[in-house]
């Protein structure tokens, strides 16, 4: 029935998770809140003249990360990585050089690594390791191993990925970034990735009476998950 109410009783792990993944939804609304506030006070509509725009510059000092053992945490703190250093790259090489072309000016060209491949190992679309981890989470039984074993036979043949034989007792696997070769260990990486906002907790800050979160109510993403 459309109004039947359905308890669904979780343990302490649940819980924990589902708490996790409510203090995330609410930072992660809060912080979009915050920039829409900045984006409307800096806006043509503020500028004493009506002509013009402002605007903001934030200089991101990115950290490439590898530590002893390198979970979900860090494949996604180096992605975000990579993805700098290529902005990066075009920015200040590939564009400047371009630049100079145009203009006639003498000058030796700067060779740079192109590190788009990586990406494409990452994040690339039905085929990157991302992609593959959203669609074992969706899949009935899969686990962290099974997910493991997928992505060696789905990415073995790419020439940043390896997985030697002793890192696949582990359920490991390596990454040859920009910066150097980087080893992931795969446990829990399901669990982290499904983040999953229940309906409820939803339902909990809609009806909170605190006026932030009346605020930043449509900043809130929760996931009815067939996929990311």
């Amino acid at each position: 029935a459309g109004n039947e109410v359905v308890y669904s009783p979780l343990d302490k792990v649940q819980s924990e998770k589902a708490c996790e993944a409510l203090m995330k939804a609410t930072y992660g609304a809060v912080f979009d809140f915050i920039v829409g506030m900045v984006n409307g006070s800096i806006s043509n509509h503020h500028t004493q003249n009506g002509s013009g725009s402002a605007s903001i510059g934030v200089l991101d000092i990115f950290g490439f990360e590898t530590f002893e053992i390198n979970s979900y945490e860090q494949i996604c703190i180096n992605y975000t990585n990579e993805a700098l250093q290529q902005q990066f790259n075009k920015y200040v090489f590939k564009l400047e050089q371009d630049e100079y072309e145009r203009e006639g000016i003498l000058w030796k060209f700067i060779s740079f690594p192109d590190n788009q491949d990586v990406l494409d190992l990452i994040d690339r679309k039905h085929t990157g390791i991302l992609a593959l981890l959203d669609e074992q989470c969706i899949v009935p039984r899969s686990n962290d191993q099974k997910f493991t074993r997928y992505l060696y036979a789905k990415c073995d043949a790419h020439e940043r990925f390896s997985a030697t034989s002793a890192q696949r007792v582990d359920y490991k696997f390596s990454i040859e970034h920009y910066a150097g070769p980087v080893e992931y260990s795969t446990e829990n990486w399901l669990e982290k990735n499904k983040d999953q906002l229940p309906a409820s907790s939803v339902n909990l800050i809609r009806g909170a009476n605190f006026d932030l979160l009346a605020k930043v109510q449509k900043f809130i993403r929760s996931e009815d998950r067939d996929g990311r």
